[in-house]
């Protein structure tokens, strides 16, 4: 057996209770012991703190759209939630605690992931639910979520694995041009042209649905991603040069494509699809001089978090949940904090969502592999990117947009997708991070003198 006891230097020795064990077998067990990690608990704390809180929020502010709308039930938004929530907690914490993060970085369950997302993007433009003008739902039995939420999820899993097999295979010796001016093109169509193609497919349908803020939300997730995953100047520079004619050859297409299948013209048509976007666009940048039905919402929105005052009116004693603020279980239901807990309710979530994220960069930070660091940081960029827009939607500094508040805002789907998200930060924690040098540098030094 093995022994770990403390000398007169405040050292460790370590002691075999069967001396037959070579040098080697003890350096065997240092080196384990260096690396073994526990699941990161402040993380998981945070995040069943943000989830219990959420569902509080969530019953207070729906009670009176879910008694209107559903037989005097007041319970009924909460109690989805509350099983949605449950479930994405399961798969979470299954994920980080019996899974290892090098497992899910895998080509054939890349590849899976990525055939799946791009037949649910295509299968909800085919047949999904149309809701003022957006065709975003999909129907699946009973199931019914946002690919472009599941598209979000699996753009980094699979910028991860790319960046991290270009890595590898770099280090072999591979993607090695005869010439720098070879390199320069073929650095630029392997860092940039390929995976932006690859994801501007999912791109292109998120926009046909039409869900601009999804698009969006899903070029700056990818973005980022590029930025950590350090790639050179030149390769961006290559990469776009060699993209332009690309779009160019798209642009065209489309203008000839459109007016022979639609009967409009490409501006038209593109006026058209996004006519919704644009409306919000104007009322939000002309305020004085739209309707008041136009910005009836918004002024709801400013009603609320200005009823709130310091400490609010009290959980459960907001007035705008009785059908005055549209939305507001959904994604308004930061208005709903801030009348019912005040400017100490708002920025105890702003916090709580702050922490949650410097934890996630600081396991990224601290990741073991190329693949581990940009799953922790992707997933904990997406969602403070998520909690960041949403609140600015909220006070009014971007145009109103669908954009839900991770772990408040109804939405069975997305809080799973969310939550299994925080599963795989967990699960680098746990199972990505490098070697404990601290441990190791006080430990090897006695076991080498044979102690």
């Amino acid at each position: 057996m093995r022994k770990i006891q403390r000398n007169r230097n405040n050292q460790y020795d370590l002691t075999l209770g069967n001396q037959d064990h070579d040098s080697e077998e003890e350096k065997d067990f240092l080196g384990e012991l260096g690396k073994f990690r526990r699941l990161n608990a402040p993380l998981l704390i945070i995040t069943i703190v943000l989830v219990c809180f959420g569902l509080i929020m969530l019953f207070s502010a729906s009670m009176s759209t879910s008694f209107a709308t559903q037989g005097d039930d007041t319970k009924y938004y909460f109690i989805r939630q509350a099983s949605m929530v449950a479930l994405g907690l399961g798969l979470g914490l299954c994920f980080a605690m019996f899974f290892e993060i090098k497992s899910v970085n895998n080509k054939w369950l890349v590849l899976g992931a990525y055939i799946f997302t791009t037949i649910f993007l295509v299968l909800v433009i085919i047949k999904g639910r149309n809701i003022m003008g957006a065709t975003r739902w999909l129907n699946i039995g009973p199931v019914s979520f946002q690919p472009s939420e599941l598209a979000k999820f699996s753009s980094v899993l699979f910028l991860a694995h790319y960046f991290s097999y270009t890595k590898g295979e770099r280090a072999k010796g591979k993607f090695r041009a005869k010439t720098p001016f070879q390199q320069f093109w073929l650095d630029g169509r392997i860092d940039f042209l390929f995976p932006v193609l690859i994801l501007g497919l999912w791109v292109i349908l998120i926009v046909i649905q039409p869900h601009l803020s999804g698009a969006i939300i899903f070029l700056a997730l990818c973005f980022a991603v590029f930025l950590a995953a350090r790639i050179p100047w030149k390769s961006w520079l290559s990469g776009i040069i060699q993209l332009l004619p690309i779009v160019l050859v798209g642009i065209v297409l489309a203008a000839l494509i459109i007016p022979a299948t639609k009967g409009v013209t490409l501006t038209e048509f593109i006026e058209d699809k996004f006519a919704h976007s644009a409306k919000r666009i104007e009322t939000f940048e002309a305020e004085d001089e739209v309707s008041e039905d136009q910005r009836y919402q918004v002024r709801q929105a400013e009603i609320a978090m200005g009823t709130g005052g310091l400490t609010g009116v009290g959980l459960g004693q907001g007035r705008q949940k009785f059908n005055y603020l549209p939305q507001i279980h959904n994604d308004y239901i930061f208005p709903a904090i801030a009348e019912e807990l005040g400017y100490l309710g708002t920025m105890s979530v702003l916090i709580l969502f702050a922490i949650q994220f410097f934890i996630g960069v600081k396991i990224a930070l601290n990741a073991n592999s190329v693949f581990a660091f940009l799953i922790a940081w992707g997933y904990s960029f997406l969602i403070i990117l998520q909690v960041l827009l949403n609140i600015a939607v909220a006070t009014e500094v971007i145009p109103a947009t669908g954009i839900t508040l991770p772990f408040f805002s109804y939405g069975g789907t997305s809080n799973i997708v969310f939550l299994v998200e925080i599963g795989m930060v967990l699960c680098v924690s746990r199972t990505g991070q490098t070697a404990n040098k601290t441990l190791i540098r006080k430990l090897t030094p006695v076991s080498e003198n044979g102690r």
